[in-house]
């Protein structure tokens, strides 16, 4: 849905074939099925991911750039754990167009939503009950991450 924000078509690279029908789907149920130009994957598993990283980016950069040439204005990587090494910006400044880090984009829609003091609709999620479990998952989730954006 970020995307949606940057460009009106986007392409997304997951890292292994075995992800792309459960995207397909999601991309179906949010309804963006006639935006979304493609699904690829760098076949590797998420944690190869890191061992090479200019490898890790050539597979990126060769899976991209078919979804570019059939009309990505844009591309969303389809799986977090690319989000642990600074990929989309430099595949960003490799294919001159935004890559969208699932990681980075979740992070900072949760970010907006609490500065506008919003919270979701209990009549669409039920309140969570172990506030507590949520607060330390979230509170381990951003020190990983802000180590990983330090390292950017």
């Amino acid at each position: 849905l970020m995307s949606q924000f940057l460009a009106r078509r986007f392409g997304i690279v997951t890292i292994e074939d075995t992800n792309i029908p459960e995207i397909s789907e999601y991309v179906t149920v949010l309804r963006l099925a006639d935006r979304c130009v493609g699904i690829n994957s760098v076949s590797t598993p998420y944690y190869t991911l890191v061992r090479d990283v200019g490898e890790t980016l050539r597979r990126l950069e060769d899976r991209a750039v078919p979804l570019l040439n059939a009309g990505a204005e844009a591309i969303i990587f389809g799986c977090m754990s690319f989000g642990f090494h600074p990929f989309a910006d430099e595949l960003a400044t490799r294919l001159g167009v935004p890559v969208l880090d699932p990681v980075r984009s979740g992070i900072a829609a949760a970010t907006a939503m609490s500065a506008l003091g919003m919270r979701h609709s209990t009549r669409w999620l039920p309140a969570v009950q172990d506030k507590g479990a949520m607060n330390e998952f979230l509170g381990r989730l951003a020190s990983a991450t802000s180590g990983a954006a330090a390292r950017q």
